[in-house]
């Protein structure tokens, strides 16, 4: 049995919505940023940093019981585990591999950057944010150039790097007024995932 430790963040529903996607039964433990207690009762066993997202596993590889965290890994965890939502063939597998690695690295950097700079002091970090939102542009128009030639990240099949991305532009971005209103295959591909009802489900989680 799986047991996901999440909250509303995108990082958070990437998992919820793969596990919808994927079938497994779960519990949730709801994590809130202002619950230090459960912080550190429920989540830091899990995971040392004590950050959301992560699961337990009662029936991992070989039939032991695992803790994994970090959404990219977990979300390449369940898809071997299922055997679901994997590419298929090298082309596919070394785009899903690159568009993880931009995802989950600078893609995703640049607004939580953007985030605790706004925190602390917006006009000593003013130039920061500004580089970041550069950065994130970048990013956006790389996505745009290759969903307007594929359509989805990997290739002509969904996948659970879809889920990385679509968590970023369905729920990260979208908080700092970033739209796609330029960015027709962003678009198009975002309203597609959206309208799986697996991915539905998972926005949902937690309640």
């Amino acid at each position: 049995m799986i047991t996901l430790y999440t909250a509303t963040t995108g990082n958070g529903y990437r998992v919820a919505i793969m596990l919808e996607e994927v079938g497994l039964p779960y519990d949730v433990v709801a994590i809130g940023f202002g619950e230090p207690e459960k912080i550190e009762t429920l989540l830091r066993p899990v995971n040392p940093m004590a950050q959301i997202p992560a699961i337990t596993d009662s029936d991992g590889p070989g039939g032991a019981a695992i803790a994994l965290s970090e959404s990219s890994a977990i979300l390449r965890y369940l898809a071997r585990k299922t055997g679901k939502l994997l590419p298929q063939g090298a082309m596919a597998e070394m785009e899903a591999d690159r568009w993880t690695a931009i995802v989950s690295g600078g893609f995703q950097a640049a607004p939580t950057t953007i985030f605790f700079a706004r925190m602390y002091d917006v006009e000593k970090h003013a130039e920061l944010i500004a580089k970041n939102f550069e950065y994130i542009d970048r990013y956006l128009a790389l996505m745009e150039a290759r969903l307007a030639v594929s359509p989805y990240l990997a290739g002509p099949d969904f996948t659970y790097v879809d889920i990385l991305g679509f968590s970023l532009a369905q729920v990260s971005l979208p908080r700092f007024d970033i739209g796609f209103d330029n960015y027709p295959a962003i678009s198009a591909w975002r309203d597609a995932v959206a309208a799986r009802p697996a991915v539905q489900r998972g926005l949902k989680v937690p309640a």
